[in-house]
């Protein structure tokens, strides 16, 4: 998380997220994404279905 937290922070400074981005709440919130999508696949959710958009 440290190392996409780090990231999170070059990507504020150089612009590509606002100056208001919080990159340790986004780097939680994408670790968040990840772990949930990982339990998914653990509990037989195939690839398809885990990189759908909603609809």
């Amino acid at each position: 998380m440290a190392t996409l937290e780090a990231r999170l922070r070059t990507a504020r400074q150089t612009g590509e997220l606002p100056a208001s981005a919080d990159p340790r709440s986004l780097a939680a919130y994408i670790a968040a994404v990840i772990q949930g999508m990982s339990q998914r696949a653990r509990d037989g959710a195939t690839a398809a279905e885990l990189t759908k958009p909603p609809s």
